[in-house]
């Protein structure tokens, strides 16, 4: 039987950063908890760092990749590689784009300010104008291995999916201009 629907097709793997929400993160000397994993990209769509929004503690920083593990997260870190906020100097924040659906640093608790207005500029999760639609990212693909940014999904004023990969978005044109 012929259908009228659009052939399927496979879906991408990797990690969605919705679904970088509750999950566990394996370190080489402990578990933890966390609230939110937030991989930072830079304008070659690299993951830089991680920040880890952690169930009983502040947000820190992880230098390495998280990568799939089952349903958990796996990273090649101890918890003592894990660097507050503050560990990363302001203008770092700059460069990069991150997407946080829900604006959790908005209400972060222990970092200092500044930190905060640098990390709530560089979240692309705000609507934003592109050949004159309105458009808003409704998610972000990285590899098993977090180590790069493979594909960002965003919808426009009319709910129509696109799907950019490497080379064809400028991710710099989605961010908010940094504090002075």
């Amino acid at each position: 039987m012929r259908t009228t629907r659009e052939t399927v097709t496979r879906p991408d793997v990797g990690l969605r950063q919705r679904r970088l929400v509750g999950r566990r993160l394996r370190l080489e000397d402990t578990e933890l908890a966390t609230k939110y994993v937030f991989p930072f990209v830079g304008e070659d769509w690299t993951v830089r760092f991680a920040v880890l929004e952690l169930l009983g503690a502040g947000p820190r920083i992880l230098a390495t990749a998280v990568r799939a593990d089952g349903e958990d997260l796996r990273a090649t870190a101890t918890a003592t590689d894990l660097g507050i906020i503050e560990s990363v100097p302001q203008d770092t924040f700059d460069g990069l784009v991150h997407f946080d659906p829900w604006w959790t640093f908005r209400g972060a608790s222990g970092v200092h300010r500044a930190w905060i207005e640098r990390i709530v500029a560089s979240n692309i999760a705000r609507p934003f104008v592109r050949e004159g639609r309105t458009h808003k990212v409704e998610d972000l693909l990285f590899g098993l291995e977090a180590k790069a940014l493979e594909a960002l999904t965003m919808k426009d004023d009319r709910f129509r999916a696109k799907t950019f990969r490497r080379g064809e978005l400028d991710l710099s044109t989605l961010r908010r201009p940094p504090f002075r």
